[in-house]
């Protein structure tokens, strides 16, 4: 059985831990005001999950899911989480109903596997977007962000994505363009 340090007792983080539990998986809640603000999480849940620490709840788990507002990012403990599998649950709206596909990026293989395996035991598909320097192919802005896709649009969408850079740049050379005299462009109104 997957021990799964779920570190964010909000929306997301609640849900993927339901998802969790019901998938036959062991969860430990963490949040930032103490294991004893969530004995009611915790009994919703059922035998199968308990709370700790963000410190005690990673240092017992298999994986660990981030189910944190960006602002709190930097007061997570990082020395806790070195060394560990850690999917990040930033960009997901639980908004969708039925089955989707969620990329996922990483350097290790074996932490890549873990994490598809449990992303398709609570109902979704994994689709391997590639090494950690390719996440931001599914980052906000992106064809991919934030869209029920199937999983050859999924590629497709994570294919097509432009960096923010390119993007700007390919924005002001179009404009730059369309100013020069002779480039058979029209100028914008």
């Amino acid at each position: 059985m997957t021990v799964i340090a779920v570190v964010g007792t909000g929306r997301v983080g609640l849900g993927f831990a339901e998802a969790a539990v019901a998938a036959g998986h062991r969860v430990v809640l963490a949040n930032s005001r103490g294991p004893e603000t969530l004995a009611e999480a915790v009994d919703s849940l059922g035998g199968s999950a308990e709370a700790d620490t963000v410190e005690g709840a990673a240092a017992r788990a298999d994986l660990v899911l981030l189910a944190v507002p960006l602002h709190s990012y930097g007061s997570l403990p990082a020395s806790a989480l070195e060394g560990r599998i850690v999917m990040d649950a930033g960009n997901y709206y639980t908004d969708w109903s039925g089955h989707i596909q969620l990329p996922i990026a990483g350097d290790d293989e074996a932490a890549k596997k873990a994490v598809a395996e449990l992303i398709e035991s609570i109902g979704f598909d994994a689709v391997d977007a590639g090494a950690l320097r390719e996440g931001w192919r599914f980052q906000r802005g992106t064809p991919a962000y934030v869209v029920p896709l199937g999983t050859a649009e999924l590629v497709d969408a994570l294919q097509r994505a432009r960096r923010y850079r390119d993007m700007a740049i390919d924005d002001l050379t179009t404009e730059r363009t369309h100013r020069l005299p002779g480039s058979g462009a029209q100028r914008p109104d």
